[in-house]
């Protein structure tokens, strides 16, 4: 009798790489310091990771915290060179400070946004997991968060503020298998929620505005992962078995 085959085990997010991350934003805080940190990391987890033999995933987490650091370490370096610059011209800070601080405002921003963009991805290839392993079946929304078993909590959470939960389950998906969603490329399956709305919700629960100006940040059923303004909001789909029975139904 043949014995089968032992189940593929996912490979883990390396630590390393999710630090280098959080390192390269937190150098824009720092004014580069962070980012010396982050840079290494980030080359180290690259590292361990194109080592691992597919072992270790986070090759886009590393890259993206050396690209981050170097970014927040060239903004602190131009910061101090700029502060010093008008020092010595005028004994103070360039009357433009203001605006140097508003850019590097904006720049954290958007670092922020790709976080929270990839950490979306996570969440989507993660269920994608769970429904290989569970006959197709999505995982339910209530109970997602363990359901997942992310080692990282930090990828459902808001990037400037980890302890915070940023994304929820489309609830409308409970009890339904892959093969059931009609149309997965506008189905919604993760979503940018309000502060302290429950783990599985639905349009109500989105925040009033998007955190970032690119507009809300959602994972879809057929696994990519997008931005939607609130103009665009009506074209998603929330309850696949309605769209399913009017399909059905013509």
């Amino acid at each position: 009798m043949t014995q089968a085959p032992a189940p593929s085990v996912a490979p883990k997010t390396s630590g390393m790489a999710i630090a280098s991350v959080v390192c390269g934003i937190l150098g824009f805080c720092t004014a580069g310091i962070a980012s010396l940190i982050g840079l290494v990391l980030g080359i180290v987890a690259l590292k361990k990771i194109n080592a691992s033999a597919g072992a270790i995933s986070g090759r886009g987490l590393s890259i993206g915290g050396i690209l981050l650091s170097v970014v927040s370490l060239l903004a602190g370096v131009a910061l101090a060179a700029a502060c010093l610059f008008g020092w010595l011209l005028t004994g103070r800070v360039v009357s433009h400070s203001s605006e140097i601080i508003s850019g590097l405002q904006e720049v954290q921003s958007q670092a922020f946004e790709a976080v929270a963009l990839s950490n979306a991805g996570q969440l989507t290839a993660a269920a994608a997991i769970y429904c290989d392993a569970h006959d197709d079946q999505y995982p339910p929304p209530a109970t997602w968060p363990q359901a997942l078993t992310l080692d990282n909590p930090n990828v459902y959470a808001e990037p400037a503020r980890p302890g915070t939960r940023m994304f929820a389950m489309n609830a409308a998906l409970k009890g339904l298998k892959q093969a059931d969603v009609p149309n997965p490329t506008q189905t919604v399956l993760f979503f940018e929620c309000a502060v302290g709305k429950p783990p599985g919700g639905g349009a109500a629960d989105l925040p009033a505005t998007p955190r970032f100006p690119q507009g809300y940040v959602i994972g879809f059923c057929d696994n990519h992962v997008d931005q939607v303004t609130k103009e665009n909001l009506g074209n998603l789909i929330w309850n696949p078995k309605a769209v399913q029975a009017s399909t059905t139904g013509q």
